[in-house]
C-alpha cells in the first residue's frame, strides 16, 4: 500500500525484549509438552505468535498524505479501487496491527521451512486478527502450531 499512503511502525524495545522472553519460554515449554529437545517448525511459529500477537509496537503513524486519501485524492497513477482497497486495508491495520505483524511474521517464519510456498487470503487474515484480539488471554500454543500445521499441509 506504500504507493497511496506511508506507514511507519516504531517497535517497543521493552516489548521487543518481553516477547523475546516469552518465545523462549513457550519453546522451553514444547520441549517439556511434547518431550522433544528439537521442537518443529510449526511448534516454533506457534510459540512466535504466542510471543508476539499482545504487541510490540510502540506507535503506528501514517504519512502526511493520509488525509489527502482520505479525502478522495492521491497519487495520479492509481485508480479508485486501489485506493478503496488502500482504505479498507489501512482502517484493518490500524484495528489490528499487532495480531497482524504477529500473524505475518510467525506464517512466514513457518513458510521458509516448507518446500513449497503457502498463502492465505485476506479474509483469513482478518479472521485471524480478530480471533487474536478478542481472545487475547486465552490463546494457547497448542491452538497456535495447529494454525500453522493446518495451513501448511493443505
Amino acid at each position: 500500500m506504500h504507493e497511496i499512503f506511508e506507514c511507519r511502525i516504531k517497535v517497543d524495545d521493552e516489548k521487543l525484549r518481553q516477547a523475546h522472553r516469552k518465545y523462549v519460554a513457550a519453546v522451553q515449554d514444547l520441549v517439556l509438552y511434547v518431550d522433544s529437545k528439537m521442537p518443529d517448525h510449526f511448534k516454533r511459529a506457534g510459540a512466535l505468535l504466542i510471543a508476539l500477537h499482545k504487541g510490540i509496537l510502540a506507535e503506528v503513524s501514517f504519512g502526511d498524505t493520509w488525509e489527502e486519501v482520505e479525502a478522495g485524492g492521491g497519487p495520479l497513477d492509481l485508480h479508485y479501487n486501489d485506493i478503496e482497497s488502500g482504505l479498507e486495508f489501512r482502517s484493518f491495520f490500524a484495528q489490528f496491527n499487532d495480531q497482524m505483524l504477529a500473524f505475518m511474521f510467525a506464517f512466514q517464519c513457518c513458510d521458509a521451512y516448507e518446500v513449497a510456498a503457502h498463502s492465505y487470503s485476506f479474509d483469513y487474515l482478518q479472521h485471524i486478527c480478530a480471533y487474536l484480539q478478542r481472545n487475547a488471554n486465552d490463546v494457547d500454543l497448542e491452538t497456535c502450531f495447529m494454525l500453522f500445521k493446518s495451513l501448511m499441509d493443505r
